[in-house]
């Protein structure tokens, strides 16, 4: 197996390639991922401690158990508000 040739496609160079250039494009993502994962905990400091206690206190633990309290309780301006707020949120940077 040491001679490069690929249990998948012994015979076939380009697919072989191809695989690889898209195992290498998976790779790369779940490494920029974790970069911006990591950003963004790094970011966050001692407020994600207090964000968690403020999540705890209504019964959450994750935003979208959060959003759905609010969701929930919430009337008039201060309803408009949050959902002001939740539309200013981008969730694909998270």
């Amino acid at each position: 197996m040491g001679n490069s040739q690929s249990l998948f496609y012994p015979d076939n160079p380009k697919r072989r390639d191809r695989a690889q250039q898209l195992a290498d494009d998976c790779q790369s993502y779940v490494d920029q991922y974790n970069t911006e994962h990591q950003f963004l905990e790094d970011g966050l400091g001692d407020y994600r401690d207090k964000m968690m206690q403020v999540l705890a206190a209504f019964g959450s633990s994750t935003l979208d158990d959060f959003d759905k309290v609010v969701e929930q309780n919430a009337t008039g301006q201060a309803l408009k508000d949050w959902n002001d707020v939740k539309g200013q949120y981008d969730r694909a940077q998270v």
